[in-house]
Parts: C-alpha cells; structure tokens; sequence
C-alpha cells in the first residue's frame, strides 16, 4: 500500500460548486436536539446525516467581526451540528466506539 499526499488535488474549485437547496436554516439548528432522532429510519437517517453535513459546510456566518454577537452565533451553530452529526453516526453505527485518545 503506498500513501499519497495530495494537497487540492482533484478538489473542484469551491467557486463552482453549488449550494445545496436543502440545509437548514439558523433557527432550525437552534432547535434541534439529539433526542429527535430516536426512532428514525435508517435511511431517514442517512438523508438527515447529508443534510447536516451539507449545512455545516455551506453554513455563512456573514459580515461580522470576529468575537462580535452574530460570529459567536456561528461557532456555537458549527458546534452544535458537529455534536449532532456525531450523535447521528453513533445511532448508525453503534457497535464503533470513539475514543480520541486510542487515535494518537
């Protein structure tokens, strides 16, 4: 097995990509919680993960300042979809357990 380092290889310039219509709006991170996946299917499940995943990328946190109100809004919106994108993996994949320190 050979490791290859590439850097940008083959990435599509991000100019060109196309946001995706459905992500989720600000308020309804806000209002999402863990306990709302219980008893999702699990291809309810997978549809959710994408559009999580796609919101926490495309997510702007617009014109502002960094440490003022709105930038702060963001990084806790950013947080708040890595916990569920990670709540959502351990229901999909429950037998894998992550531990950070095995990792280093």
């Amino acid at each position: 097995m050979k490791t290859v380092i590439a850097i940008r290889s083959g990435i599509s310039d991000t100019r060109v990509l196309k946001r995706p219509k459905d992500l989720f709006s600000g308020e309804e991170i806000d209002r999402l919680d863990r306990g709302q996946f219980a008893g999702i299917g699990r291809s309810e499940l997978f549809a959710l993960r994408r559009k999580l995943s796609d919101t926490f990328d495309w997510l702007d946190p617009g014109d502002c300042e960094i440490g003022s109100p709105k930038m702060l809004a963001w990084e806790r919106r950013l947080d708040k979809l890595n916990d569920l994108l990670d709540a959502v993996d351990e229901i999909l994949n429950p037998d894998e357990e992550i531990d950070d320190e095995e990792d280093w």
